[in-house]
Parts: structure tokens; C-alpha cells; sequence
């Protein structure tokens, strides 16, 4: 890394160098006030800054609004009070995002959006939330906070009034949550306030043991079963031992990335070995696993320009001059072009083949509109916390899906009425659908009325489904201590279940036969033999994905994007593109292009050809089960679109199986950061969430969205989940020259000088704060210490508001980005935007050392006291 300066000590230019002669220059301009008036990235993208006279940022321009030869253009505007408090932004359409008002203290109590919708907030006398409220024609709370004497939190009250209270020791930890239901979680520490025990509603412990350095060396579970941990000198994962001795031995390289990963199942048989390469820049050029081997090349702006395997070219991509992809080109040629707007959103998805979705937004970036190629329209409008409130479809005329929603104060998902069209075309005829969905006081799916029809649910209290009640009768579910599903009986069958010692279903005995699946030594399913003798076997890469399946031997190979499907060869004699935009919007097989249409849950509801006729038709229960599939395409995508697998009934959720009809997962979660029961999908509210990874559960959609971004980068509480409310930034950050700490930089802290730059700011939701969030990174000397090896992409990916990249060994299964995670989980009352309740982390930091089964709690404190 190499700095020039001026007289004044500003930096002028940051030139990242590898050791192969590549250089990344950025550079900065400052006024004389030293104020930072332009930078400038290594592509030449300029970003603006204008002030006031009392040296108070008045606006922002971006690298799509700037215009060099008026050095200035559209952008956000601020405007403040005489105190310095922000009153009013506005962004580059000149559309008023929000407004605030303040008390005497500067504290924000009155937060008014675009559409007029008000939160409001109240404080204790040393500073903290009392309750937040929505006002309007309806007022109400959305959460009330209680604290003992010393200011530490006991409970909260949710939206729909249900308590939650927390039990906590002399040091602050938490020991045990409480639902109003009885249910009670427990928790207890080491002598260092480590998390030493895990106690789950049905009282079924999990404990833990760390060696001298504070990380994690053995995992004992419900039943005793040990598995181990050991690191290197460096204090890397070098070896991992699983409860059925299957072992994964790694070794890093001086700046800790894996370069070589063996795993040998517990007879030592059967090995798989991984390598990977990097370049000066520590960008990773080769990985090889199970004889798929990919090469990256990177362009000279530090972006992924093209990704090979074995010599032949996968993907490539173009982007702008803010870092943006333009073009990804898949291995057959066909292209994904893409357009933003003023503001940097995706406006526009294309190519020269036809294809062609256009996306609106309204003014908080939520999506208003989408128009197809094919003359078919999106429609949305939302209510004031953010949520869906009507979605329709409509091809000219003929509406094709029209839904109207209704919420309960926890941003629960009650109603949902509405018409879905049938298969053959627009004119032949909808179906009528009325649903209602009822939860208990944890947030989890009592029933489901569909037209009339109930179907009713109840769970133990660890979370296990125990019974499910509909038409055909009664159906009830046994457990053992470690959660696993074990028998399961219905009024037509009698099922039973085995599993190896490291939490994976093994054996499925039922009346038609037995099904049988496999695992390799990294825990993914590599083969299920059903009880009709049909056979899948999958193979998996380097980036964890699923490169290939096989279907009674029929083989499928699959190309990805971030994660997400791009190509597939194999299954149609034509192969088949996939077009990714805000979510998977079409796909191309042979000269035929079709459009996917998705729910409120993002799920594939229909596909429309060229001529907008209906060509596949899907309705599913709350927990995906299909009651309805009509297709005359073959297609994978379909339940929170996500791929399923017709051999076995489950859906491929990258680090897991899931199966629909028993609504849960078929092997144990590794990341322990999504509760105690490692098996349960969302928690038993598959209404309000979805879980795309495999490892934890999220709001579906986020807010604002009917999909999702294909850029990579406990109880329900409030307005689809409380990450997706209104909120002002609180808390002090702290005093440190250091950031990120841990050999990798696998967990840190928000330091004084960041909170300073976010403190009682207003976001919308958790998303956008999480965009400012890095933003206010890059502009502080702490971006430094995200700069893998000196590679900028990390800076510019902060620049431009995206989570940057960890070191290979930190990434698991498609998750490779640092993650702001909170001490206490939002979901169990932990504030959403206090920067003192947030940690940085790495997805691996999770799964392997912290074990944050309450989102790391005293694991997090202690290791950064």
C-alpha cells in the first residue's frame, strides 16, 4: 500500500500494488477547509461532496450523477436544524425520504417518511428506548423496553403485547428468555464468560469447551456425542473431528487462507482434497475440489472478470464505473445486460435476445413496479411498517395474480385473499384463494385456512412440530433429545427415522419401503436412495455449491452467480439460462424465453411464454408442501424460489435439504446462530420468513421487495421483523485503534469514530442502515483492515455500500461476506440499530468459534472486553 499526501496531511492517493506489478489507485480532492470534495475510484467513477457553511455535509453526489463538466449534478440533500441535527434528506430524484424532529436532548422522537407514516420514540432519563410507537389513523406500539437498575434489558413487549423477559447475572448475561407461554431458554458461562451450556425449552443441554485461547475444542450434545476442534500456531482451524470421526484436516497459508483442505470419512477410505491459489493481491485464482477445478481473473479495477473450469469459460462479467456488473455472459454466450438509475438501483435487465424486465421504485427504494418483455406488469403498494399490502399481475386486461394482505403488530402475515389464473392462458379462468394464518406468543404457525379448509399445528417447547391436524385427519411427530425427528404417524402411515451421530437423517422407514441417504465428509447430502429405487447423487465445488446432479443417472451440471442458479446442462436437450435481475425474472431454453411470476414469499406462482400465456401454474402450503403444480415447462425454481428436486421432494438450500412436507430441515444446522433447535425452518414461521442459505432465517421479502437482489452483496417481533422498522441510530462505539480482531479479522467491534458518523440517524429499515454502515467504513482509516492483502475490491465494494469479502477460510457454503450481527438478537429484544449491540463477523467466526445460539451474547462481550 502506498499513500501520497498534501501539505495538510490529507491523502491524496492510496495505491494498492501486488507484488506482480498490478496497481489500484483511488484518489481524493479536498477544499481549503480540508474538507474531502471528490474521490475518485480506480475505474474514474467521482463521487461529490458539497457542505454548508458550518461544514455540515449538504449533498452527495454519486458516480451516476455526477457531471464533470458542471462538477456537480443530482444527488442526496440534507438539511439541518441549529443544533446540527439532520431535519430532512432528499434523494436524487428530489423525492423526501424522511423527516425528523428532535427534543431538547438531540434525540430523534419523530421520524415522518415520504407517504406522511410517523414513528415515534420515547427515552428513559439515561438515554435508552422506552417504546417505539406508529402513529397514525391507527396508533399503536410497536415495542416497549424494560431495564433493571442498571440499565440492563429485562424484557420487551412486542407488537401484539406479548412479554418477553430476560434474566440476567451480576455481569450483564443473559441466563435465561422467557415466553409468556412458560417456554424457557437457559444459558450459562465459563469463569471468561464464554457460553459454557445451552439449556433448550424441553431442557436438553448442549455444552462447550475452549482451550487457552478462548476458542471452541470440543461440542458435546444432548447425548454426549463429542466432536473436536483444533487449530494451528496461528490459531486456524486445522482440524475438525465430527461426532461420527469423519475429519477435516486444513492447512492456511502466512495470511490464513486455506490452500489445502483433506476430508476423510471416519475408516479413512474415502478422501475428497481441496486446494486453493491466490494471487499477490491475495484474490483466489485456482480452487479444486472433487475434480472440478475454477480459475478466476480479475480486471485491472480489482472486479471478477471471468470465471473457468478446467480452461473453459463459466461466467464473465462487465461492470461500470461504479463497480456495478453490466454484463454477465454465461458459458453458452447468453447475456444479462443491466441499467441503473440516477440513484444506483437496477432500472433495467436486457439483452439482444428479447429479454427485457423494467423495474419502478417509490421513494423509500421499495419496488412499485416490474413491466416484463412480454407485455406483462408487477404491481405492489405497501403499508406504513413496510409490508405488501396488495400484489397484481395483469397481462393487458387479464389479471393473472391479484392478493390483497393483512398484519398482525408483529408483522405477522394474518390474510391473504385473492386470485391466482389457471394453466392454458390468461382466459382460462383464476382461482379463487382466501387464506388467514393464526401464530402463538413465540411467532409460530398455528394454522393455516385455505378457503375454508384449517390446518392446525402445535410444538413442544423446544420448537419441535408434535402434531398437524387437517382433512385426512390427525398426524403426530416424535423426538429425541437432540430434536431429531424420529417417528412421525398419520392416519395412512408410520414412518420412522435414523441418523448418523453428526445430526444427518440417514434412514427413512415408511409402508412403501426405505430410503437411505448419504454424506460425505463435509456434511453435505451426496446421495438419497428412495424407497422406489429412484437414486439422486450430488456433487459439490469449492464455493460449497452444487455443481452436479444425477438423477437415476441422468446428469445435470449447474453454473452459479453468487450463489444463485445461472446455468444449468443436462436435464433439457437445449440446456437452459437463467435470467437474474432483483430476483430470478426468466429464463431462456433453446430460442424460447419465459418469464417467472412470484408471490408475496417470492415463490414462483406462474410462468408466462412470449405471448403472455400461462405455461406453469404453483400453489403451496405455508411451509412449500405443493398443493397444486400444473407445468408445461419443466422448471426447479419454485417454493421462496429456490431449487427443488423432484427424485426426493426436498429443496437444495445450499448448506442444507429441506423438506416441505415435514417442514423441516433433513441435517443439523452448523451455524448455531438461528436458535437452539437446529432442525425447525424459520422457526416455525415459514409465513413471514424464508432461509435461502440453509444456516438462518430471514424476512420474506425484505422489505419492500417482491425479490431479491442478486448481487451478493425466537419470537417474531415487529413490522416484518423489527430489522425492517424505522429506526435511529443509538449507542457510543468504542474507543480503539483496532477494529477487527482474531487472526482472520473474524469478529470486531464499531469504533467511536463510525457510531460518530451514524449516530442518530434515521433508516427506514436494517438493510439501509447496513449500506451507511460501510459506507462510514471506507471513509475512515479502518477500511484498511478489510484490504485482503492489499486488494482493494473490499474498499470500493464499502464505497458503494456492500459488505466486503472475507479470506476464503472464513466464507461457508456461498455466505462470503462480513455480517453485522447483534449481541443481543433483535428478535429477542436486542436494539436494532445501537451500535453497541453490534459485532462485525465472518460466516465461519459463527459456525465454528463463537457458537452464538443467542447471537453470541457474553461470547461477543467478553472477547472484545
Amino acid at each position: 500500500m502506498q499513500y501520497a499526501y498534501d501539505a495538510a496531511g490529507n491523502v491524496l492517493k492510496q495505491a494498492i500494488l501486488g507484488t506482480d506489478g498490478e496497481c489500484l489507485e483511488s484518489s481524493t480532492r479536498y477544499d481549503l477547509k480540508d474538507r474531502a470534495t471528490h474521490r475518485t475510484n480506480p475505474a474514474g467513477g467521482v463521487t461529490r461532496y458539497l457542505y454548508d457553511r458550518n461544514d455540515r455535509l449538504r449533498k452527495e453526489i454519486s458516480p451516476y450523477g455526477y457531471e464533470p463538466e458542471n462538477d456537480d449534478g443530482a444527488g442526496a440533500a440534507y438539511t439541518y436544524d441549529s443544533r446540527g441535527n439532520r431535519l430532512r434528506t432528499t434523494n436524487a430524484l428530489g423525492e423526501v425520504v424522511q423527516e425528523l424532529s428532535y427534543n431538547l436532548r438531540n434525540q430523534p422522537v419523530i421520524q415522518k417518511d415520504t407517504f406522511g407514516n410517523r414513528t415515534e420514540l420515547s427515552y428513559e432519563l439515561d438515554g435508552k428506548i422506552k417504546d417505539v410507537r406508529r402513529s397514525g389513523n391507527h396508533q399503536r406500539t410497536l415495542q416497549q423496553y424494560e431495564y433493571n437498575a442498571r440499565g440492563q434489558i429485562t424484557g420487551v413487549v412486542d407488537g401484539n403485547r406479548n412479554p418477553i423477559s430476560y434474566d440476567v447475572d451480576s455481569w450483564g448475561r443473559i441466563t435465561g428468555i422467557g415466553f409468556v407461554d412458560g417456554v424457557k431458554e437457559g444459558y450459562e458461562y465459563t469463569p471468561a464468560g464464554q457460553v459454557s451450556r445451552t439449556i433448550d425449552g424441553n431442557g436438553n443441554a448442549v455444552q462447550y469447551r475452549y482451550n487457552s485461547l478462548g476458542k471452541v475444542s470440543e461440542r458435546i450434545d444432548q447425548l454426549g456425542d463429542t466432536e473436536t476442534f483444533r487449530y494451528d500456531e496461528e490459531g486456524n482451524l486445522s482440524l475438525h473431528i465430527d461426532r461420527d470421526g469423519r475429519q477435516l484436516q486444513r492447512a492456511c497459508n502466512v495470511f490464513g487462507q486455506p490452500v489445502y483442505e483433506k476430508a476423510t470419512d471416519a475408516e479413512g477410505k474415502h478422501t475428497n482434497i481441496s486446494t486453493w491459489h491466490y494471487d499477490s493481491l491475495g484474490r483466489v485464482t485456482r480452487a479444486v475440489c472433487d475434480g472440478k477445478s475454477y480459475e478466476y481473473i480479475y480486471d485491472a479495477y480489482g472486479n471478477l472478470k471471468e470465471k473457468r473450469s478446467n480452461g473453459k469459460r463459466l461466467v464473465s462479467y462487465t461492470h461500470d464505473r461504479a463497480g456495478q456488473i453490466t454484463e454477465i455472459r454465461d458459458p453458452t454466450g447468453v447475456s444479462t445486460r443491466y441499467e441503473y438509475d440516477i440513484l444506483g438501483r437496477r432500472s433495467r435487465i436486457f439483452n439482444d435476445d428479447g429479454l427485457e424486465v423494467r423495474y419502478g421504485y417509490d421513494a423509500l427504494n421499495r419496488i412499485r413496479h416490474i413491466r416484463y418483455g412480454n407485455g406483462v406488469e408487477t404491481a405492489c403498494t405497501y403499508d406504513g411498517d413496510g409490508n405488501i399490502r396488495t400484489l397484481e399481475t395483469r397481462a393487458g386486461e387479464n389479471v393473472l395474480l391479484s392478493f390483497a394482505y393483512r398484519y398482525d403488530g408483529n408483522g405477522n402475515r394474518t390474510a391473504k385473499t385473492g386470485t391466482q389464473a389457471a394453466l392454458g392462458g390468461i382466459t382460462a379462468g383464476n382461482n379463487a384463494l382466501d387464506l388467514s394464518y393464526n401464530y402463538d406468543v413465540r411467532g409460530q404457525l398455528l394454522e393455516e385456512r385455505r378457503n375454508g379448509a384449517s390446518v392446525c399445528y402445535a410444538y413442544d417447547k423446544a420448537g419441535n412440530r408434535i402434531r398437524k391436524t387437517d382433512a385426512q385427519g390427525e398426524t403426530r411427530y416424535l423426538y429425541n433429545e437432540k430434536n431429531q425427528l424420529t417417528a412421525e404417524e398419520s392416519p395412512v402411515d408410520r414412518k420412522q427415522f435414523s441418523y448418523d451421530r453428526q445430526g444427518g437423517i440417514i434412514e427413512e422407514k415408511n409402508a412403501a419401503g426405505i430410503r437411505l441417504f448419504s454424506y460425505n465428509s463435509r456434511h453435505q447430502q451426496t446421495r438419497v436412495e428412495t424407497e422406489t429405487g429412484n437414486v439422486q447423487e450430488n456433487r459439490y465445488d469449492a464455493e460449497g455449491l452444487r455443481f452436479e446432479l444425477l438423477e437415476n443417472g441422468r446428469r445435470t451440471s449447474f453454473v452459479y452467480h453468487n450463489g444463485e442458479l445461472l446455468q444449468e446442462e443436462g436435464r433439457e436437450e437445449q440446456g437452459t439460462s437463467y435470467h437474474l435481475g432483483a430476483g430470478m425474472e426468466a429464463f431462456r431454453r433453446g430460442q424460447e424465453l419465459s418469464y417467472y411470476h412470484r408471490d408475496e414469499q417470492l415463490s414462483t406462482a406462474l410462468v408466462t411464454d412470449g405471448h403472455r400465456n400461462v405455461q406453469n401454474s404453483y400453489q403451496y402450503d405455508a411451509f412449500g408442501m405443493s398443493l397444486g403444480t400444473t407445468e408445461k415447462l419443466n422448471n426447479r425454481i419454485r417454493y421462496t424460489g429456490q431449487q427443488y428436486d423432484d427424485v426426493t421432494g426436498q429443496y437444495y438450500l445450499r448448506a442444507r435439504y429441506y423438506n416441505p412436507v415435514a417442514g423441516r430441515f433433513m441435517q443439523e444446522d452448523v451455524y448455531q446462530g438461528d436458535g437452539l433447535n437446529l432442525y425447525a425452518y424459520c422457526g416455525n414461521n415459514p409465513v413471514v420468513y424464508d432461509d435461502p442459505s440453509g444456516y438462518e432465517r430471514k424476512a420474506c421479502p425484505p422489505q419492500g421487495k417482491i425479490s431479491e437482489s442478486v448481487d451478493g452483496s425466537g419470537s417474531n417481533t415487529t413490522a416484518t421483523e423489527r430489522r425492517n422498522s424505522p429506526g435511529v441510530v443509538e449507542g457510543n462505539g468504542r474507543n480503539t485503534s483496532k477494529m477487527m480482531y482474531g487472526t482472520d479479522k473474524n469478529a470486531g467491534v464499531i469504533p467511536k469514530e463510525i457510531a460518530d458518523k451514524l449516530r442518530e440517524k434515521q433508516y427506514n429499515n436494517f438493510d439501509e442502515f447496513r449500506n451507511d454502515f460501510w459506507k462510514a467504513v471506507a471513509e475512515t482509516d479502518y477500511a484498511n483492515e478489510f484490504l485482503i492483502n492489499g486488494d482493494p475490491k473490499n474498499y470500493y465494494r464499502m464505497k458503494n455500500g456492500g459488505a466486503p469479502l472475507v479470506v476464503s477460510n472464513q466464507a461457508i457454503n456461498g455466505s462470503f461476506t462480513y455480517q453485522l450481527h447483534h449481541i443481543i438478537p433483535i428478535n429477542q429484544g436486542g436494539s436494532v440499530y445501537s451500535v453497541d449491540n453490534l459485532v462485525v463477523v465472518t460466516p465461519r467466526y459463527h459456525a465454528e468459534i463463537l457458537i452464538p445460539e443467542v447471537h453470541g451474547y457474553n461470547g461477543f462481550k467478553q472477547f472484545f472486553r
